[in-house]
Formats: structure tokens, C-alpha cells, sequence
């Protein structure tokens, strides 16, 4: 139904303007907040520009994944990724002229880098529109742009699934964020080791999460004409192939823990050995990390497929908030840090810390580890189960 797909598009468009300028006004608002999170002076003194120009990006970004997401369900994903490979070069080379004030520009350090964001995030959403308005392989009527047509029954039809996916990802976004506030009361070189780390696992965790939206439509496309064992076959080849390709990375990363470190680094700041020597061990977690957390994401993108929600969406806050992020905690901290959330814990984690003693930033990817292995293992079963009875009937 192309017309269908056409209008879907508009809503998604609709939805994503409304929600983003929101959000882009809250994140600017609570720039001001930053010195209350305890994180070091010099960090926040820093962030706050950066915090500000990266705010607003989030508009032409979500705008951009809903055209995105368009060209990807009418298995044409090949243009978007074009002009997302020109927005990173783009990005990059704008970074060059903002933070260090080449050509003539003025040298704006970390609000560079925003400013830099903000407008290569533009570009990207004016290109996707360009691209679906005047590309004939779309077929998109010009009257799709009248917003004033936008009804109630196909938000809420398109709100019913969009929300609880919305929160799967805010919960495994959330985690790592706290995450980077536990690192934070650790100290400045703890935070960059873990940020560090977070770079180079996030890079490699873009091809699963590249793996969930095919996987997705592909099963949708499946259940869409009642072949239930193509949806199993679809979703069991992806976690095969998933698991078998962050293994792979996994090994990368365990080989080369103390080497990759010091492309982030400046080899001449004194500070510098300790924070590779961090680093390095935080790699060691993130090889095994790496498994889990492309299994779980491609789960849900199955799950997804499958029109399955809500469920998916109660075991991720398990996973991630139930047991990753209070396992980080106790383990990064143990019983030097006196506090509810330490005596609650206490009472039903075993002595897995001598007392007196800590994990530190390990610890806090040590409860990473275990809250994605926890939602992968959930998911899939999840999965399993619910494709098993389908077959069966």
C-alpha cells in the first residue's frame, strides 16, 4: 500500500518535529545543570557550549531517521547511506575548521565541535528531503506535505508501536549514560578511558544495530504474508551471523586492547599512560560486552518485526536498570559508598566485593557486561518462544 507507506511517512515526519523541538529546548535548559551532576570542573566547563549546539541537532536528526527510515522499509537503503557518509566527512571537516580555527575561522574548541554537528545533521535532513520529494522511484505525492491532513487514528496506530520502542532504546541509551556519571565521580581519567572504550565499541556496534532494522522489516515482510517459518529462519540466521561477527570483533578488540587506546591520546601529556593502562582494561570487558550487546539489539529488532513491544520493551528495563546499573554500582563502589541504593543492594547481591574494598571503572563495565548478557538472553528466549507457538499453530 504505497499511498499508505507515503502517509506514514508524514506522521513520522510530524511526530519527530514535535518531539525533537521539545527535547532540544529541555537538553539546552539543562546545560545549566551540568555542575550539579558532580562531575569535574573542567569537564562541565567544556561541555557546556557543546551540550548547547548539540541540543538543537536533534531536530534535523530525527527528521533525517524518519526519511531514513522510509527509504530503508521500501528496501532502498543505499542513498540514505550516502548521504550519511557525506555528513560524516562533512562533520569531520567542519570539526577541523571550529575546534582548532583554521581557514580563517575562529577557534572555538568543544563548541566547535557542536556547531560542527548541528550543521552537518542539517544538511542530512535537507539531502533525505530532496531525495524522497523529487526521486521517482518513491512516487511520493507532493500533497503528503500538507500536515494539516494528519489524522488521530493512524498517530495512534503509529504511536502504539513507536513508543515502547522509543523506551527500549531510552532504557539501553540511559544506562550507558548513568554510566558515564558513575565514571565521572571516579575521576577525569577514568571518564576518558571510558569514553574511550565507549567509542570503540560503539563503532563496531553499528553493524548489528545496522543487522536489527533489516532484520526487522525483513521479518515483518514474513509475518506480513503469514510465513511463520521464514520468520524464524530470518531471525535465527541473524543471531547466528550476529554472534559469529562481534565474536570476531570481540577477539579484535582483546589483541589489540593496548594499542588502539592511543589513537585518542596525546602521547606527551604525563596523564596519558594511566588512562591507556584503563583503557586497556576496560577493552578486555567490552570483547565479551561486544557478543552480547549486538545479540540483544538484534533480538529486539526481531522482535520488532514481529509487531512484540511491550513485553521486549519490561525485559530491557530489567536488563539494563534492574541488573546492569545497580550491579555497576556495587561493584565499581562495594561499601565505600554508603548510600539507599548501596543498602538496598546489599541486601540481595551476595559479598561479591570484600568489604572495604572496590572494583572502580571496572566494576561499572563489569555491571554493563552483565545487564546486556541479562537482556540478550531475555530477548532471545522471548523470540524463540513466541515464533515457537506460532509455528506450532
Amino acid at each position: 500500500d504505497y499511498d499508505q507507506c507515503a502517509r506514514v511517512l508524514k506522521h513520522g515526519i510530524a511526530v519527530a518535529f514535535v518531539y525533537s523541538v521539545g527535547t532540544a529546548a529541555l537538553i539546552h535548559w539543562q546545560v545549566g545543570l551540568l555542575e550539579y551532576f558532580g562531575q569535574p570542573p573542567e569537564v562541565v566547563e567544556h561541555a557546556r557550549a557543546y551540550v548547547a549546539f548539540l541540543a538543537w541537532s536533534v531536530v534535523p536528526t530525527l527528521i533525517f531517521q524518519s526519511f531514513r527510515g522510509f527509504c530503508e522499509a521500501k528496501n532502498r537503503p543505499w542513498m540514505p547511506l550516502f548521504i550519511l557518509g557525506f555528513g560524516f566527512l562533512l562533520n569531520v571537516f567542519l570539526n577541523w575548521l571550529f575546534i582548532f580555527g583554521t581557514l580563517g575561522f575562529p577557534a572555538m574548541g568543544a563548541a566547535g565541535a557542536g556547531l560542527a554537528t548541528l550543521l552537518a545533521r542539517v544538511f542530512m535532513m535537507v539531502g533525505m528531503y530532496l531525495l524522497v520529494r523529487y526521486s521517482s522511484g518513491f512516487d511520493v505525492d507532493r500533497s503528503i506535505w500538507n500536515f494539516f491532513t494528519c489524522t488521530v487514528v493512524l498517530f495512534r496506530r503509529f504511536l502504539k508501536l513507536g513508543i515502547p520502542t522509543a523506551f527500549q532504546i531510552l532504557f539501553e541509551a540511559g544506562m550507558f549514560s548513568v554510566a558515564a556519571i558513575f565514571m565521572g565521580w571516579i575521576g577525569a581519567g577514568s571518564l576518558a578511558a571510558h569514553q574511550i572504550a565507549i567509542n570503540l565499541a560503539s563503532m563496531t556496534f553499528m553493524v548489528p544495530l545496522g543487522m536489527s532494522f533489516a532484520v526487522a522489516i525483513r521479518i515483518g515482510q514474513a509475518a506480513g504474508r503469514e510465513d511463520a517459518a521464514a520468520v524464524r529462519r530470518i531471525g535465527f540466521s541473524t543471531f547466528a551471523s550476529t554472534v559469529v561477527l562481534m565474536g570476531c570483533c570481540a577477539v579484535v578488540f582483546f589483541l589489540t586492547r593496548w594499542h588502539l587506546p592511543w589513537f585518542f591520546l596525546d602521547r606527551g601529556v604525563a596523564e596519558t599512560l594511566e588512562t591507556v593502562r584503563l583503557a586497556a582494561c576496560f577493552l578486555m570487558v567490552a570483547a565479551l560486552f561486544q557478543v552480547f550487546d549486538g545479540l540483544q539489539v538484534v533480538s529486539m529488532g526481531a522482535l520488532r518485526g514481529c509487531a512484540d513491544v511491550r513485553i521486549p520493551t519490561g525485559l530491557a528495563f530489567i536488563g539494563y536498570w534492574g541488573i546492569g546499573i545497580p550491579m555497576g554500582h556495587f561493584l565499581a563502589f562495594g561499601t565505600e559508598v554508603q548510600s539507599p541504593l548501596f543498602s538496598v543492594l546489599a541486601l540481595w547481591i551476595p559479598h561479591i566485593v570484600p568489604p572495604g574494598r572496590s572494583m572502580g571503572g571496572l566494576g561499572i563495565w563489569l555491571g554493563l557486561l552483565i545487564g546486556l548478557a541479562s537482556a540478550s538472553v531475555a530477548l532471545s528466549t522471548r523470540f524463540h518462544l513466541l515464533t515457537r507457538s506460532t509455528t506450532t499453530k
